[in-house]
């Protein structure tokens, strides 16, 4: 039996995801066009102004790789694709933004990088790995202002459509009323979890609204009859709350972490630390109920 011409696998699969590329492109109301020569470059995308048609000469080139198989490392989360040393040193020398388009034509699935930011990191260039966050580089819906950004970094005006809805704006801004006076102790240890440690060898409340400071205990209120009294040694000096806006770093640091660990002091009857996130946050209530 003769063998007539043929398509081969990969040629329909690479042309099934160019195909993919165009069809949303066109649905962001951009202008695709396809390049007949390749040399590592499939297409530019000409982005349009959505709201007066106006094609804005602002262009994105655009190279894709298509597979019907899983690329490496690809769970339901990401995946890596290895660049080509030859194409990736062709992408970084154009002065046009080049994207990386990795897609699924079967699944309708698309995911995109912009070649240049990604690889400005001398660590990736050296590796060569583009690594995919399915979520947060997919190729699907309106995307354009992102696309914007990318073509035209030094923000042209462009005119996106407007989008008309009412918002409520909720502030999450907290007045600060600052004492006049702090109480500076002697410190008996120099670590806070040791202050902690024996904060909780007594019977009492255990403190957050203290700092340590240059071998001194700093604190908002007098440590007598509380849990902070045995951290300290000897009396106090009280000192004007004025020196610490003397606007050294030192001194700014130390007031900053006055009003932070007081704030944790404040809240405590319902909000916790979280050490290594380095921030509040609600404990669930004893029943797990809602909290309001």
């Amino acid at each position: 039996m003769g063998s007539g011409k043929q398509v081969s696998r990969s040629a329909h699969i690479g042309d099934a995801g160019i195909a993919l590329i165009h069809q949303r492109v066109s649905a962001m109301d951009h202008v695709w066009h396809e390049r007949t020569v390749d040399a590592g470059i499939d297409g530019t995308i000409e982005l349009r102004d959505p709201a007066t048609g106006e094609v804005s000469n602002c262009h994105l080139q655009v190279q894709s790789k298509a597979s019907d198989n899983d690329f490496p490392g690809e769970t339901a989360d990401r995946f890596h694709y290895d660049c080509d040393e030859r194409d990736l040193d062709y992408w970084m020398k154009s002065s046009m933004p080049v994207l990386l388009v990795c897609s699924h034509p079967k699944r309708g699935e698309a995911w995109w990088a912009h070649i240049q930011s990604y690889f400005a990191d001398p660590a990736r260039r050296a590796s060569g790995r583009v690594d995919f966050n399915k979520i947060t580089m997919s190729l699907e819906g309106d995307v354009s202002d992102r696309l914007f950004a990318v073509a035209d970094p030094h923000g042209r005006a462009h005119t996106p459509v407007a989008d008309l809805r009412d918002e409520t704006l909720e502030s999450n801004l907290l007045p600060v009323t600052m004492p006049d006076v702090f109480w500076a102790y002697d410190g008996a240890v120099t670590l806070p979890r040791k202050v902690y440690d024996l904060q909780r060898e007594s019977s009492l409340d255990i403190r957050d609204d203290f700092t340590l400071f240059g071998g001194r205990l700093l604190t908002w209120s007098p440590v007598e009859d509380t849990a902070l009294a045995g951290a300290v040694n000897g009396d106090p000096t009280i000192e004007a709350t004025g020196e610490l806006l003397d606007g050294s770093p030192d001194s700014e640091r130390i007031l900053v972490r006055l009003l932070n660990n007081a704030f944790r002091q404040d809240l405590r009857d319902d909000c916790a630390f979280h050490g290594k996130r380095h921030m509040l946050y609600f404990r669930a209530t004893d029943d797990l109920t809602p909290r309001s």
